[in-house]
């Protein structure tokens, strides 16, 4: 049963549940609803329903968040205060005066794009100075390259404040006589901002705008005060978009080559990734780490480590003791990162037979379907615009700000002087943070989409049936029909799961962490480090001990909220038709209901975190040398200079991470819909398991098809309600040779007995006697499982317990069907 391509009208199993709908309408009250009437039934040999609108109210709520951003953006961009711009992105770049004039922008001081600090003492006119005045700069038209008196740069003199009072010596040495028109005491204050010419000091041109010392403490002043790292980080990304997409091209390479090597040498891949990065962090620990002996006393005199201070960057920024401290934190953490990825390499050795059977099963499927190969890159286009374009806009936002004139105060009032302030509006705030949601949101909605064709393709393919052995049919185009039911039917779902999924996706990937980065029970080591297997396995069971009673809460577990609201509930979207928060809990139960499908769950996670994290480096990386090796971007005095490099490498790392993160989904998400397909297909209908499991996935699960997921019990009572179950085992087991010793004694009193017994079954599991057939039961939850049980008289009425959801119900030949 594909989902497209076909008239669902055509379904035989339509009029299996037409006629149980019309034997008991009450009970499919809410189904008549959800189905589309004059267009199918829901398929009785796959489940699948047929498409209808859901979540729609929630496209609604996402169009008006777009615009309400839009409008935000409008208003700030537009708005202005005392003639001056409210928003203006060139204050990211440019400095800014004691009068907040932007230098080399506005009119007064057009002529003059360099900011130069002054000295604290304008009238200081010797050497280098000893302090500098960091919020009163002065824009002037070249950089001053020497301490020569010729050359004067007009400066703000610091405030004055003068008192003249009734006696003599209180600020001005002046009296003036108290007694005037009744007064006790007379006191004159005088405030005085003045602008002195000063002489300068040695600088050097800092991308095309600054003039920063060339002395490092005065220069560290600077870096550290007015163009701390995130004026600099800001004002990096006004340029660099070009090296930034070419990075996002890269990702789009690497990731298909991953794709493409990982299902030929997919363990050398892993395993390569995760020694080279243990490596690193291992020896950059150790390395930092050695800082301590820096604060044992003495060890200065009996070794010579100005090597290391000239090596270690952090003695070039803070003293001696603050830099030694943290870099041995540092080093500290940097071990714990080796020791985590050790952990992680011990179970990847123990799971990888599986992990390589989904990626044996994954690459069947989706290189049978090379459309597939597609979505991924344009979903990278178009995450790079969408990057842009809200980054962009974002920098309009923190550029936002208003002036304050009234910078001189007496007895408490505000009076106008010569230099006006500038500082960002921290009204603004609480829109800024939600600017930031709306940004995540329409992110997460270019992965929801592609998660979405992914889904929607495996679940095509799945549902063909096989010929032989082989699924020989090929779904035409099924991320092209995808998008159509996408933006038809299933926008909201998109969009509600876009709002909620990524920030539960932390809590999933801290839980993955605190699980694989420590060994467990059965760790395993590969190689020439097999004989640490045992020491491994011991601190496994000291480790499991501590994070699963300790350190674990519930809800992030499996069984959790981390893992109710995943990329998986779209796939019963898809299969169902159903609005995204009951797909959730729907998928959530059957995971945690089907032992096969919860056992190998979310196995392609190390894959795709391999993929994502080595992808993210690479580019970050290209990106500084990219940076490094243009010189319109490294040269200090180019107007495009990249202030801040490590700035927009943390972004290029983010961006090509999320656009590989779609690329790993042909191997992590496949893998998953594969699983919850069979799962489904197992209880929907059983008997079709075969006619669509493909033979990739039967190497894993085709061990226990056969069995039940839950306690096999007879009837329709819970099984909690057998009194079996609340029985101490070894009472239960006497019992039972008890029984079966009076019954090789009494022969014809057991068979009466038995008999009795299963017709009192008979009697209470159904409203009609009929004949016993092998097989069906009861899962752990109560619910019934094909196969096995008594089957109803064929004249009888069928039976209607209690549905899972809307539209379960028995069959007259007593084949359960839960679809709807």
């Amino acid at each position: 049963m594909m989902l497209y391509g076909a008239d669902p009208a055509d379904a035989a199993g339509a009029t299996v549940l037409d006629a149980m709908m019309s034997s008991d309408p009450d009970n499919f009250k809410t189904y008549q609803q959800y189905r589309e009437k004059g267009v199918g039934g829901i398929d009785p040999e796959t489940g699948i329903a047929p498409r209808r609108l859901t979540d729609c109210v929630c496209i609604v709520v996402f169009a008006c968040y777009c615009i309400g951003m839009l409008a935000l953006v409008l208003v700030v961009k537009s708005k202005s205060i005392d003639g001056r711009q409210y928003s203006d992105v060139r204050r990211l770049t440019h400095g800014m005066d004691y009068q907040a004039r932007l230098c080399g922008v506005d009119k007064d001081v057009a002529d003059k794009q360099f900011l130069f600090w002054c000295r604290s003492n304008p009238q200081q006119w010797y050497d280098q100075p000893g302090s500098l005045d960091l919020w009163n700069p002065t824009c002037v038209a070249e950089c001053p390259d020497s301490n020569s008196a010729q050359v004067e740069v007009a400066c703000l003199y610091p405030e004055q404040n003068l008192t003249c009072g009734s006696e003599s010596g209180n600020g001005w040495e002046c009296t003036i006589p108290a007694g005037q028109f009744g007064n006790v005491e007379n006191y004159h204050f005088l405030s005085q901002e003045s602008i002195v010419y000063s002489t300068p000091y040695e600088t050097l041109p800092r991308g095309g705008r600054y003039c920063l010392p060339k002395n490092e403490t005065l220069r560290q002043s600077v870096l550290q005060g007015p163009l701390h790292f995130g004026v600099r980080a800001f004002a990096s990304f006004e340029h660099c978009w070009g090296i930034l997409f070419f990075a996002a091209l890269a990702a789009v390479a690497m990731s298909y080559l991953y794709v493409l090597f990982m299902n030929e040498c997919a363990r050398l891949l892993v395993y390569g990734f995760l020694g080279v990065a243990y490596a690193i962090f291992a020896s950059a620990g150790l390395w930092f780490v050695s800082a301590v002996i820096l604060l044992l006393p003495g060890a200065q005199d009996r070794l010579n480590l100005d090597g290391y201070k000239r090596l270690n960057h952090f003695y070039k920024m803070d003293d001696e003791f603050t830099a030694s401290v943290i870099s041995f934190v540092l080093g500290l953490v940097l071990l714990f990162i080796s020791s985590a990825i050790c952990g992680t390499i011990t179970h990847v050795a123990h799971t990888w037979g599986q992990v390589r059977e989904l990626i044996q099963a994954s690459a069947e499927c989706f290189t049978s379907m090379k459309s597939m190969l597609v979505p991924p890159a344009i979903e990278a286009l178009w995450k790079f615009l969408m990057a842009w374009l809200l980054t962009s806009n974002f920098l309009i936002l923190v550029s936002s700000g208003k002036f304050n004139e009234l910078r001189i105060e007496i007895n408490g009032q505000l009076f106008k002087g010569l230099s006006t302030e500038y500082h960002f509006d921290w009204a603004l705030l609480p829109w800024l943070f939600g600017y930031l949601f709306g940004s995540v949101w329409i992110m997460e909605l270019c992965t929801a989409f592609g998660q979405f064709l992914v889904a929607f393709s495996v679940i095509s393919w799945y549902f063909m049936k096989k010929e032989g052995d082989k699924k020989t049919g090929v779904p035409p185009l099924p991320p092209l029909h995808g998008t159509a039911d996408a933006l038809v039917y299933h926008m909201g779902s998109l969009c509600l799961g876009a709002a909620i999924i990524p920030w539960i996706r932390p809590l999933r990937i801290l839980n993955w962490m605190l699980h694989e980065s420590v060994p467990s029970e059965k760790a395993e080591c590969c190689g020439p480090f097999e004989f640490l297997t045992g020491c491994f396995r011991r601190l496994g069971r000291i480790c499991g001990s501590l994070t699963e009673h300790h350190c674990m809460p519930k809800w992030l577990g499996p069984r959790g909220l981390a893992y109710k609201y995943t990329k998986n509930a779209y796939i019963d979207v898809i299969i169902r038709s159903q609005h995204f928060l009951p797909a959730a809990q729907r998928t959530f139960w059957i995971i945690n209901t089907h032992k096969s499908c919860q056992k190998y769950m979310m196995s392609c996670m190390i894959i795709t975190i391999v993929g994502v994290v080595s992808v993210g480096i690479t580019c970050a990386g290209l990106t500084y040398m990219a940076i490094l090796l243009t010189p319109s971007l490294s040269d200090p005095e180019s107007a495009t200079f990249v202030v801040a490099p490590t700035a927009v490498c943390g972004f290029a790392f983010c961006l090509c991470a999320s656009i590989a993160y779609g690329f790993m989904m042909l191997f992590d998400h496949t893998a998953d819909t594969l699983l919850y397909c069979y799962a489904w297909n197992k209880r929907f209908n059983k008997e079709t398991v075969e006619q669509f499991m493909p033979e990739s996935l039967r190497d894993l699960v085709g061990h226990i098809l056969e069995k039940e997921d839950g306690y096999q019990y007879f009837g329709n009572a819970r099984p909690e309600m057998y009194l079996s179950t609340w029985m101490p085992k070894k009472y239960a087991d006497d019992k039972t040779r008890t029984a079966n010793r009076e019954g090789r004694q009494q022969p014809g009193h057991g068979q009466q007995s038995q008999q009795q017994h299963l017709n009192q079954q008979t009697d209470a599991s159904y409203h009609g006697q009929g004949p016993m057939f092998g097989g069906g039961a009861y899962d752990t939850a109560g619910h019934y499982t094909m196969g096995t049980g008594y089957a109803p008289d064929q004249h009888s009425e069928p039976f209607h317990g209690d549905a899972l959801y809307t539209g379960a119900a028995y069959e007259p030949s007593g084949r359960y069907t839960d679809a709807g």
